[in-house]
């Protein structure tokens, strides 16, 4: 039987984890382990995780997601298998009941893939209109019913009303699965402190290049609200140049150099903040 794991990431945000506590207990599969690492100074998450029967650890790296996160992959590793599956959800998501067995149903249809993703369901919809002003930045393309493939040098957003699960190249941080075969052969980037924005994408590029032709894909019937908390979250000018840098890392070790992928980067960054005002 596969075992299956969830590794909570957090940082004063005590009071969004008890709904997704609450909501990992209430799943018709329920996790194997749920482990919090924490990088709050005081021990306001601690309380919470204990009152709800959760594993509580604190953080023994730098302060950043990805030094939790590669700790929570470590702590959870004994006893498993390279089949056994390990779950990173965002504090201030709330899965709904049958999230982890849907994701565990997609993992058996395709064990080939790298990893899983459920369908966030209150992502911001946008109109037709500004669809298509988006596709002049490369913003939005289109999607077959089978895959969606995104060129790092493009931040592209996923469509929303996805019907059947697709094949792609990145998962989004606020709710990812990955075997473990792929987990001790691939480590998050600690280069990336603190806030680490798009350490989700550095990391499925960093797996697509140690696994050269695999996927991951996106499964539309594991659904999740994402609420996207306000209490620490940084400045929008500080997010909108931590992409920007963090973007150019990620397309200067993953990416395809020719000129025209260049411009085409930077194109992109213009374009979404035309489209977006920085907010994603």
């Amino acid at each position: 039987m596969v075992r299956h794991d969830v590794v909570l990431v957090t940082y004063g945000r005590a009071d969004e984890l008890a709904p997704l506590l609450q909501s990992l207990k209430a799943q018709t599969r329920p996790p194997d382990r749920i482990v919090i690492v924490d990088d709050t100074p005081d021990d306001s998450v601690q309380q919470v995780a204990l009152a709800h029967g959760a594993e509580y650890q604190r953080n023994p790296g730098p302060a950043s997601i990805t030094t939790a996160r590669n700790h929570g992959i470590d702590a959870t590793a004994p006893g498993r298998s390279p089949d056994d599956l390990l779950t990173f959800l965002d504090n201030d998501a709330v899965p709904e009941p049958d999230y982890l067995q849907r994701i565990q149903d997609a993992a058996a249809r395709d064990p080939a893939a790298l990893g899983w993703m459920g369908l966030v369901t209150d992502q911001e919809r946008i109109g037709p209109f500004k669809r298509a002003f988006a596709a002049t930045f490369g913003l939005s393309r289109p999607t077959t019913q089978q895959r969606c493939w995104m060129h790092p040098a493009i931040y592209t957003f996923y469509p929303v009303d996805l019907r059947l699960p697709v094949e792609t190249n990145w998962l989004w941080g606020c709710n990812m699965t990955f075997p473990r075969r792929v987990l001790s052969k691939v480590r998050f980037n600690d280069q990336f402190l603190r806030y680490a924005f798009l350490e989700d994408l550095d990391y499925c590029a960093h797996a697509l290049s140690e696994f050269p032709g695999g996927h991951f894909v996106m499964d539309p019937a594991a659904r999740i609200r994402h609420a996207k908390s306000p209490a620490d979250r940084i400045a929008r000018l500080d997010r909108a140049r931590m992409r920007v840098v963090h973007r150019a890392y990620i397309f200067q070790h993953y990416g395809d150099h020719r000129w025209y992928r260049k411009a085409q980067m930077l194109w992109s960054d213009l374009g979404t903040a035309v489209v977006f005002g920085w907010r994603t």
